[in-house]
Order: C-alpha cells, then structure tokens, then sequence
C-alpha cells in the first residue's frame, strides 16, 4: 500500500488481515520511524477470534514504546507480555526487542482487551 498523510482517523487506512497469523509490517520506503501510531479492531471483532500477532521494525533507538488499550489516556500495557499460551493473548500484549542487533516491537490484536492483567 502507498502511504497516505493523515492525521484524521476517519481518514486513514483499513487493512484486512486473516486472523490466526502472524505478519510483519512496517512503512516502507518513507524513511521515517513512527511517533505515534493508533490501531483500531473492528467493532466487529469478537473475543472468541483468533489473535493477529504483528511485527514492527524501526530503525530509531526508543527509550520507551508505550501500548495504550483505549487511547492515549488508556491502560498501559506492560512490555514483554506475551505468553506462549496463545489463548490468553489479549489486545496490546507486547515485546519490544531495543538491542542494535534487532529493533522491533511484536504486539498482539484481538478482541480480548476488557481485562487485561498486564495492564496497570
């Protein structure tokens, strides 16, 4: 997909994914690294779905990459939460990986984020 300047949600872009797999994502050939960055599930999404495990590049050494479930003002997710047990993924579950070697951030999205006990 080309990339496409927005700063309005209602004008961004939907991507359908198959539930179940994993994917590596990232912005191409912008040469930029994300600030901020907003993912949306369907409102159609149901607990009962398979998880989407994305994987995110970036080229920029973080201090910190937040997971926020509910906005900016949201639950924090705390880093290196997800499990090996897929079933009890839940929205927002990450690992940032920060060495020079590898700088990715692996997160879950689903349906499960009404209780999540990584969030504090």
């Amino acid at each position: 997909m080309f990339f496409k300047k927005s700063g309005d949600p209602s004008n961004g872009w939907a991507v359908p994914f198959v539930t179940g797999h994993k994917y590596k994502i990232h912005f191409g050939m912008t040469g930029l690294d994300y600030e901020q960055m907003t993912v949306d599930a369907s409102e159609r999404w149901e607990p009962t779905d398979k998880s989407i495990y994305l994987v995110h590049n970036w080229t920029d050494i973080r201090r910190a990459i937040d997971f926020r479930v509910g906005g900016s003002s949201g639950r924090l997710v705390l880093n290196n939460s997800i499990t090996a047990n897929q079933s009890d993924w839940e929205f927002g579950q990450n690992i940032v990986y920060n060495e020079t070697e590898i700088r990715e951030t692996h997160f879950i999205i689903n349906g499960k984020n009404e209780t999540n006990p990584y969030a504090r």
